[in-house]
């Protein structure tokens, strides 16, 4: 396929697909009249895929797709914002909608990936201009170099490639009627080489939370903005309101009028707050609240109220901070241990790596505490002191991680020897209380709860070893611990008393575990009517009889239509 974009006696833009064969021949296959100036084209691209891009000079950026003989529009336009977008630009089409775009001004260039069927920027990366393009007046180019296709184990493609850009200095004459002279009229060039790897393909799970990154780079017009201030609820209006005065409040050092100026907004207990404390709302409030302003590096007046309203109505997430250490990373900064500790059991996505980075900073904590020189002001305890090494622990080992990047985070950020061999003594604390417990095959009776039908059910000890967790957890994160780092505890040699005392405690442990694994068999018919009996407990009078009438409906039908004969009709029922 050939497209060719010109145009004809009006200003319109004239669009032609062209076909080619196997012979080489070219045939016209449709004609299209586009409704933009052809004298406003800046730049044009054109994926293998087919989809066509135009940006123009009023910052206008409109995509089309051709499919067969058809042309059509592939998203709305994405409107540039002018001043950044100069008109020195260049389009390079990479696959399906992701497109290049390259501008130069007289400081910098700016080399932005954008999928413009959802108008998000994906990447972005600025470097000055070269001092040897002395010239005011640059153009740039960009041309396709070699790129190669990889295969993913999540079953999708990314394309990994390199793009040239030409950065062209042109000279100018001062004036009209200046002759030109070859001598002075030099032109230089540079160029410039850009990896790139871009999915194969535009998905929206790529676009998604990548909103934000093209604000730079938009532009919403005056019209537009008195529409939308038109239609915008009182509660937009409100949410606005609010995060200007938290962000003067903070930035004034005054985090508790940040936080009177949120909780006399914010919902109250009991009221609906999906509408009003959305995924956007509550980022931005996050970032305002726990970063430091972008153009400043010191931290800011901290509001811990607000933090922690989030995080226990769980609308809070670690991927809502953009820094590397993710939420946990921020609230260490902030010495918030409270609001750490409550994060567990709220935030369902903390990474691996900001769980063993916060260990690997308590660990280094205590041991600076416990040094024989360390000051005794240092060994107090108060709310900014990080969490005890073991009560982090237990809440490693109780929140849900993986396996394989958890061992990767252990292997990458604790590999100090000494940091851990403190692990392995809190384990081993632990093991050792557990086999001391002892198991019962029979619950207790402060063991067992009734429900509210009248269904015992295990309910657990109440208080004394809630602070150690199962020996199932335990196992399960020494495990992970020592497939990362026994290479590491080889040869030091503290750690070799752990390591032996260890192997003593869980031996028995294992034993233990063989033997009742015999019980499963004949004990599981038993656990299944349990679990069974339970779930039916739980099931509310109203549904048990709505549940019912649907399994009697077949009898009634049945029994109804017994008698049914209308003539040379029959009433059958088919059931699949």
């Amino acid at each position: 396929m050939l497209v060719m974009l010109g145009s004809k006696t009006s200003k319109n833009a004239h669009l032609r697909i062209l076909a080619i064969d196997e012979a080489d021949s070219i045939s016209e296959k449709s004609e299209h009249e586009l409704s933009i100036d052809h004298e406003d084209i800046t730049g044009v691209s054109c994926s293998s895929e087919g989809v066509l891009s135009i940006l123009v000079k009023d910052g206008a950026w409109r995509s089309y797709r051709i499919q067969g003989d058809s042309l059509a529009d592939l998203a709305p336009p994405i409107t540039l914002s002018v001043p950044s977008m100069p008109l020195s630009n260049a389009l390079l089409a990479l696959t399906t909608s992701h497109v290049l775009l390259a501008t130069v001004s007289s400081q910098e260039i700016n080399i932005l990936l954008w999928d413009v069927q959802f108008a998000v920027l994906l990447a972005s990366h600025s470097v000055p201009v070269p001092s040897s393009l002395s010239s005011s007046s640059l153009q740039i180019r960009l041309v396709a170099g070699s790129h190669s296709q990889q295969s993913q184990k999540t079953k999708t493609q990314v394309v990994n490639g390199q793009a040239i850009l030409i950065i062209s200095s042109v000279p100018t004459k001062k004036r009209q009627d200046e002759p030109f002279d070859a001598s002075q009229q030099k032109s230089t060039s540079v160029l410039l080489v850009v990896p790139f790897t871009v999915p194969s393909q535009s998905t929206i799970a790529a676009a998604m939370g990548r909103g934000a990154a093209g604000k730079k780079w938009l532009k919403i017009s005056s019209t537009l903005n008195d529409a939308s201030a038109s239609q915008k609820g009182a509660e937009e209006t409100a949410k606005e309101k609010v995060l200007g005065t938290m962000r003067a409040a903070i930035s004034s050092g005054r985090p508790q009028a940040a936080v009177a100026a949120f909780m006399k907004w914010a919902p109250k207990e009991g009221q609906e707050t999906t509408s009003a404390l959305q995924h956007n709302f509550v980022k931005e409030v996050l970032e305002l609240v726990l970063l430091p302003a972008p153009d400043s590096k010191a931290l800011s007046a901290y509001a811990s109220e607000i933090v922690r309203y989030l995080l226990e109505r769980q609308l809070a997430c670690s991927s809502m901070i953009s820094m590397p250490g993710g939420l946990l990373g921020a609230l260490r900064l902030r010495a918030d241990w409270k609001s750490i500790q409550l994060a567990f059991s709220k935030v369902p996505d903390l990474t691996e790596v900001e769980l063993v980075e916060t260990l690997r900073f308590i660990i280094a904590h205590e041991r600076l505490s416990s040094a024989p020189d360390a000051m005794q002001v240092d060994q107090t305890t108060s709310a900014d002191n990080p969490l005890p090494l073991a009560a982090y622990l237990g809440l490693l080992a109780n929140y849900s991680t993986s396996r394989g990047p958890l061992l990767l985070a252990f292997r990458r950020h604790l590999q100090d020897p000494e940091d851990v061999t403190r692990v392995l003594r809190v384990l081993e604390i632990w093991v050792e209380r557990r086999g001391n417990m002892g198991e019962n095959l029979f619950p207790s009776n402060k063991e067992l709860t009734k429900t509210n039908q009248g269904m015992w059910i295990v309910s657990g000890k109440k208080g004394g070893n809630q602070d150690v967790p199962s020996l199932e957890q335990i196992v399960s994160l020494l495990q992970t611990l020592l497939d990362a780092s026994f290479l590491v505890l080889l040869p030091y040699k503290p750690a070799h008393r752990s390591l032996r005392t260890l192997r003593a405690l869980l031996n028995p442990e294992v034993a233990f575990a063989r033997e009742v694994e015999h019980l499963r068999g004949p004990l599981e018919p038993f656990a299944v009517a349990q679990e069974k009996a339970v779930k039916e407990s739980l099931i509310s009078p109203q549904e048990r009889e709505r549940e019912r009438e649907k399994g009697d409906w077949r009898q009634r039908r049945k029994a109804g239509a017994a008698g049914t004969d209308i003539g040379v009709y029959q009433l059958e029922e088919l059931v699949i």
